[in-house]
């Protein structure tokens, strides 16, 4: 238990405002998104996590998408960073109906965060 209370105290993130996060969240997965060569279809935000008593809240935003194989898997890797305490916690992957080369793909990002107090 002594390595998980030091790895969580080294990467705990400074306190941010929920808005703040979410956005930042948003902005991030769009830019990799396109970076890899994905077509983003939709976007929109979840309600975060912020439950009374927690210490860590999570920002939520929810992306449809549309790429090869290999893009998604791109992408999730750059999604996905435990150091960043953000990842990938929802992947629905369908066919696309328009082009057998591609992947559509739903997926919910969360980026935990210790929010701001007043």
């Amino acid at each position: 238990v002594t390595d998980q209370m030091e790895w969580l105290a080294k990467h705990e993130p400074e306190p941010a405002a929920n808005q703040d996060v979410q956005t930042n969240l948003q902005l991030f997965a769009e830019r990799q998104a396109k970076e890899v060569g994905l077509t983003i279809k939709t976007q929109k935000p979840l309600p975060t996590d912020a439950t009374a008593g927690r210490h860590f809240h999570r920002a939520k935003f929810q992306f449809t998408v549309t790429g090869t194989e290999q893009a998604l898997y791109q992408w999730f890797d750059r999604l996905n960073v435990p150091d960043q305490l953000r990842i990938t916690t929802q992947i629905r992957l369908t066919p696309n109906q328009q082009d057998d080369t591609k992947i559509d793909c739903t997926a919910t990002v969360e980026q935990w965060f210790v929010p701001k107090t007043s």
